[in-house]
């Protein structure tokens, strides 16, 4: 990437490698193409020189080069960006997490800020669980400071991005794909996981698209528990998170509608990838750099989890959309392949 510094060879090749099935998959079709981040719960909130390959954001620079060999419309970070903790070094000598103060949460976002800000095309965030700040030092009451400083800037760039009050959730139009890109706030309550009822009035008027268009949504949370759960935690009871019913109501709607097609609702969160079709509605649950798994056998099932070395790896998922038909594939950049 011209902006940094030239990237190693060993995820410039995996870039390529999946580029070229990308390329066959496409074929002379046009396509909508979004690589996605998630989950870097990265403990440092500056971005150092010369690289340091083992930091999670640092990794983004993989993601940056991903969308400008398979030609990105849009970028999206589904949460977890790692604002919460920091790493120190004590007196003893040994590294260890402690919770972060507002000073260091804040330097975060502004790095994550800057890591996108010279892009040409628009970049998402959704709110994560651990994106608000933490419970001894510092958190935020709302998440209006990190849409405001990770969402808001695209209006400043010139993309007519539609968003909720507090730019924490919000909808954009492809110029000329017809086909919208739905980012969502699972995170909406403060601190706790679920929708206000203002996000799910925006949701029900952002599904209202022209005959024949392609919705895309991305939201940090996974709305279809059962695939998405770590086994020791049990998935959360539908009626436990507030309105999650009634925003799968309002896409289950939607697909039975006929009059567009969603071509999946994005997940990150539980640090393993999954995928299920539920009353129509396609789930992708994608793990990206969600490496935490207490033990084996965590994952829901149907799930897996991709072991890698930040140093000498990486785990770039993009997705790629056939707007005419709604046709749909993931291709993950690294690990195992595709």
């Amino acid at each position: 990437d011209e902006a940094f510094e030239p990237l190693p060879s060993w995820g410039m090749e995996k870039i390529a490698a999946a580029e070229r099935v990308f390329r066959q998959w496409k074929g002379a079709d046009e396509t909508v193409v979004i690589p996605v981040m998630s989950d870097l719960h990265d403990w440092s909130p500056d971005f150092v020189r010369p690289v340091d390959w083992k930091s999670h954001k640092s990794h983004i620079l993989f993601a940056r080069e991903a969308g400008r060999r398979f030609g990105a419309d849009a970028y999206v970070d589904l949460g977890d960006i790692g604002l919460d903790l920091v790493w120190r070094v004590g007196p003893d000598g040994k590294g260890r997490t402690e919770p972060s103060t507002e000073e260091e949460h804040k330097r975060r976002i502004a790095t994550e800020a800057s890591l996108y800000a010279d892009l040409k095309v628009p970049s998402f965030h959704c709110v994560g669980n651990h994106d608000l700040g933490n419970y001894k030092v510092f958190r935020f009451k709302n998440a209006a400071y990190f849409g405001q400083a990770l969402n808001a800037p695209n209006r400043d760039r010139g993309f007519d991005v539609k968003m909720g009050p507090d730019c924490d959730y919000g909808y954009w139009d492809v110029p000329g794909k017809k086909t919208r890109l739905l980012f969502l706030n699972s995170f909406d309550l403060g601190h706790a996981y679920g929708f206000r009822d203002e996000q799910v009035a925006f949701v029900a008027k952002a599904l209202d698209v022209p005959e024949g268009w392609t919705v895309a949504v991305f939201t940090h949370w996974c709305l279809y528990q059962e695939i998405g759960y770590w086994v020791s935690d049990k998935p959360f009871a539908a009626k436990q998170v507030k309105n999650l019913e009634k925003v799968v109501a309002l896409f289950e709607a939607f697909v039975r509608s006929g009059k567009g097609r969603l071509a999946g609702i994005f997940c990150g969160d539980s640090h393993f990838s999954n995928y299920a079709v539920r009353n129509g509605v396609p789930y992708y649950l994608i793990q990206s750099y969600g490496w935490a798994i207490t033990k084996r056998g965590e994952v829901a099932p149907g799930g897996h989890h991709r072991h890698f070395l930040r140093k000498n790896d990486i785990n770039i998922d993009v997705v790629a959309i056939k707007p005419a038909t709604g046709e749909t594939k993931l291709f993950t950049c690294g690990v195992t392949g595709l």
